[in-house]
């Protein structure tokens, strides 16, 4: 019984040892596509790290900034577009809204839930900024009804 528990603990200790080499090369690749400038891989990396290391501080950051980021750019185009229209129909806001909720469900949710857990294992003032910022958007397009026409 003690070897079986022994033996146990070696192939525990072994698999431990080989996750964090792992996750250590996977960081490595994840950085090297960052400075070759393609996120969107490295985002897939970072996303095998958190597989393994659900905690990863640096994984966590960069896939809630990285979504953040990406939402944002989307957010600036919606809006800039929605800004053209002189006044806009009933129509045009509810698609301009229900683009808005996309662009959340899409990014912002996911943004959102990496920086809690990323400022939960470290505070940082950047993070909290983003969080915040999602936290308004959230409020936005929750609460903005569509305005009707008098009749």
């Amino acid at each position: 019984m003690r070897k079986i528990s022994l033996l146990t603990c070696l192939i525990l200790l072994s698999l431990v040892t080989t996750s964090a080499q792992n996750v250590d090369t996977l960081m490595n690749e994840a950085k090297r596509l960052l400075e070759q400038d393609h996120p969107a891989e490295a985002a897939l990396i970072f996303e095998k790290i958190l597989e393994t290391d659900a905690q990863n501080y640096e994984s966590l950051a960069f896939l809630g900034n990285y979504n953040y980021l990406l939402g944002k750019q989307m957010i600036d185009k919606v809006e800039a577009d929605y800004k053209i229209i002189s006044q806009p129909n009933r129509m045009q806001t509810a698609y301009y809204q229900d683009q808005l909720k996309h662009i959340y469900d899409l990014y912002y949710e996911k943004a959102d839930d990496y920086l809690i857990k990323a400022i939960h294992v470290r505070e940082n003032d950047h993070l909290n900024k983003l969080e915040q910022s999602i936290q308004t958007f959230k409020k936005k397009i929750e609460l903005k009804p569509i305005k009707s026409k008098k009749r």
